[in-house]
């Protein structure tokens, strides 16, 4: 930062992984890469599916440069699974079910080298300790992941001498999400010890990245620039959206399925989970799960079933910072309740000033910053992947309870009370760190968005930035440069698809989803 730029990068509305490295990689914001969220809708179904990379219609960054002649290797971006080849390396991210599948690693050789090279060390995924019950543990992991990771960078700068690397170091994330609780001072009831002990974990974590980075970097060549890039910020883990579904329910708007009533575990149901407790963690993470009453049924199991669409004119499904809101329309949904036209805009706005109506029950501070309609907020091709309003809960706020109004009545709806899966969640902004010879000494903040990204990175390489990329080169941060150049837009480079996971491996993913939160 002393002999560089940096800064802070705007993420996207939902500031989740699935649509923030994509967008870091496109250029482009949602409505025109095709990602989202980790649950997508089906068009015409009341049903959701895992995006992966063969969602994303436009190419990488590093994919663009690598189709105009340059060496790339790019190591397990999110979102990038199955690999597409370049010239170069690709590995794909945590959404990948394991090295096994094809569309791991580019090219084929390449998965299987390293299975050798690091044997089960290697796919042990820094989201898949937030399984492990000791805290203790998870620290260790995450520390001994760094290590393994940029091991792994090192293996592959080795091994292929490219004009680009980018690689994600996920064990950030992954420590802000399980010890945000410790940092800030609260206590452990059930060990208080815990709460000192582990006060310093983040911080750790960050310290042994950038031990691992430096000695990474003293092997780049002098004339190498460097960017240093986070998706999003991390806070507490806001109470605000925990109110949102609840909230639709009480204004009568979401109408649940009556519950089923409770079964008993048969007694070989019951010996089976006796059994896997007793396995220890770290070799019970390697198997299959032993209940094949665990597998996966998707992602509408757990969400989408349990609304009555017969009897809903609104529903939401999603669990990120902000809030989503589908309307049931007619022509659009199976069972749609609500006309086009008029009527879908009466009730958008009855929504909407319900939600800015949104207070705490005991200091009156308003919870919702402002709402978006989805033509507000998105322009693009798949704009249509997007829900129909978008609310921006004050992550911040903290909520004793709260009261709106709907339709003329007064609301005070109760949330679900279960404690949070993870302690720490993410925020709108992330860092940007940059040095080398191409970038300015600048004192003053660089302000931008993650899709500034993609064509600051490929005037670093002096490549022509496409003309569909909506993001900016970020000049400031830059010695002065040729003046820019324009590509041609590619052609489509996807089209949505189902994921094509089995039902084990998709099992795996979303448990990997389900531990940070994010379903």
């Amino acid at each position: 930062m002393s002999r560089g730029s940096h800064g802070r990068l705007l993420s996207t509305p939902n500031q989740l992984t699935s649509s923030a490295w994509v967008t870091a990689a496109t250029g482009c914001g949602p409505a025109h890469h095709g990602v989202y969220n980790f649950q997508e809708r089906v068009p015409g179904e009341y049903r959701l599916r895992l995006p992966t990379a063969l969602d994303r219609s436009l190419p990488a960054f590093w994919e663009t440069a690598s189709a105009a002649g340059r060496t790339v290797i790019a190591a397990r971006v999110p979102m990038s699974y199955p690999v597409r080849p370049v010239r170069g390396l690709q590995v794909s991210d945590w959404l990948a079910p394991s090295p096994h599948a094809p569309g791991f690693a580019y090219p084929d050789t390449l998965a299987r080298d390293l299975q050798r090279r690091y044997n089960a060390a290697f796919w042990l995924e820094p989201v898949d300790l937030l399984h492990s019950r000791s805290q203790r543990h998870i620290l260790q992991g995450l520390l001994d992941s760094v290590d393994t990771n940029f091991e792994f960078f090192d293996y592959l700068l080795a091994r292929e001498q490219a004009d680009l690397f980018f690689g994600v170091v996920r064990e950030t994330d992954i420590a802000g999400h399980a010890f945000w609780d410790y940092l800030v001072g609260r206590r452990d009831e059930r060990d208080p010890d815990l709460g000192e002990e582990l006060s310093g974990a983040i911080l750790q974590v960050y310290q042994r990245v950038d031990r691992r980075l430096g000695e990474m970097l003293e092997h780049m060549p002098p004339g190498a620039n460097l960017l240093i890039v986070s998706d999003h910020g991390m806070g507490d883990h806001p109470q605000a959206p925990d109110y949102l579904r609840p909230l639709l329910e009480e204004a009568g708007l979401m109408v649940r399925q009556p519950a089923p009533p409770p079964q008993a575990l048969g007694w070989r149901r019951r010996a089976r989970n006796a059994v896997a407790g007793c396995i220890p963690w770290h070799l019970r993470r390697r198997f299959r799960p032993l209940d094949a009453a665990t597998w996966s049924l998707g992602f509408t199991q757990s969400h989408i079933s349990q609304i009555d669409f017969a009897r809903s004119r609104a529903f939401s499904y999603t669990v990120n910072p902000s809030g989503e809101v589908w309307l049931n329309l007619q022509g659009r949904e199976p069972l749609g309740m609500v006309a086009p036209g008029a009527p879908q805009e009466e009730l958008e706005d009855a929504i909407i000033e319900m939600f800015v109506g949104l207070h705490d029950t005991a200091t009156g501070r308003p919870l919702v910053a402002q709402v978006w309609r989805r033509d507000e907020m998105f322009d693009g091709p798949h704009a249509d992947i997007m829900a129909d309003l978008h609310v921006q809960f004050d992550a911040d706020a903290p909520v004793q309870g709260v009261r709106t109004r709907f339709e003329g009545r007064e609301i005070e709806p109760t949330p679900i009370l279960r404690p949070p899966i993870v302690q720490g969640f993410h925020r709108p902004y992330g860092s940007l760190v940059a040095c080398g010879p191409a970038i300015a000494c600048r004192p003053e903040p660089v302000s931008g968005t993650l899709r500034d990204l993609a064509p600051t990175a490929l005037a670093l390489m002096g490549l022509p930035v496409p003309r569909y990329m909506e993001g900016r080169i970020l000049s400031e941060a830059l010695a002065p440069l040729s003046p820019k150049h324009y590509a041609p837009p590619p052609p489509s480079v996807a089209a949505p698809t189902d994921s094509g996971y089995t039902s084990p491996e998709l099992a795996r993913v979303e448990s990997r989803l389900s531990g940070l939160g994010y379903i």
